[in-house]
């Protein structure tokens, strides 16, 4: 009687564990085309406004309809982009960022400038990594991705209609910026961009994941049982 009431108590914690866990994993996979015209529609995400007049830019980041930022730890973040406006202003960027926060620990962002210019920086505008591509960005569109898992951070840039090259312009080490929303974003004072599409994955497993397959359900409150022994 005793292991059947502590076996019930278990399951009771492990299930109430598992619910609230599952709200954790606040960050949804996406792919965005924005073929209705509609950034603001919820389909399949919001996007928000948003401008910093300090370095010039603005942009859109992806949000729930209540206007709450879209938490992501290790993701997958890709956009094709095509600039349309005079760019010979190396100043003019075009790009995203990912592991964003308003605080100080910042968060992360993507950009190519012209003419060949692929930078990898977060916040103050302090470049982490920098690389030359073998293409002008302003004469063919771009798509532009990057990796974060843990630490690892690797960035890759093509033009659209060639594969993507199997190894990244730009990898390095840094945990400056554990988490935070994602955002696409151009310079305000002249440069210029179409947004084609943005897809981003978690590469994170839900927190009470127990079985590896990617969700939050009643197999993992088996997966745990089988590892708890004899009660």
């Amino acid at each position: 009687m005793k292991s059947q009431v502590t076996t019930r108590y278990l399951l009771s914690v492990t299930v109430s564990m598992i619910v609230l866990c599952a709200g954790a994993w606040a960050g949804p996979d996406f792919f965005d085309d924005f073929s209705d015209g509609d950034m603001t529609d919820g389909l399949p995400v919001n996007w928000i406004y948003s401008a910093d007049p300090s370095v010039g830019t603005e942009g859109f980041a992806a949000a729930d309809l209540d206007g709450t930022f879209y938490i992501y730890r290790d993701l997958s973040i890709s956009a094709q982009i095509k600039r349309i406006s005079d760019h010979t202003n190396s100043e003019w960027v075009s790009g995203f960022v990912c592991r964003w926060t308003d605080g100080p620990t910042g968060g992360y962002w993507i950009e190519v400038r012209p003419p060949n210019r692929f930078l990898f920086g977060h916040r103050d505008r302090y470049i982490l990594r920098s690389a030359a591509l073998p293409f002008n960005v302003d004469e063919t569109e771009l798509i532009i991705r990057v990796d974060a898992v843990g630490d690892e951070l690797k960035a890759w840039c093509w033009p659209a209609d060639e594969p993507m090259p199997e190894e990244p312009q730009i990898s390095l080490i840094d945990d400056v910026a554990p988490e935070g929303y994602v955002s696409i974003y151009w310079s305000s004072r002249g440069g210029q961009a179409i947004y084609r599409w943005v897809k981003v994955v978690s590469l994170e497993a839900p927190i009470g994941d127990f079985n590896g397959d990617g969700k939050v359900n009643c197999l993992d409150v088996y997966a745990m049982m089988q590892h708890c022994g004899d009660l």
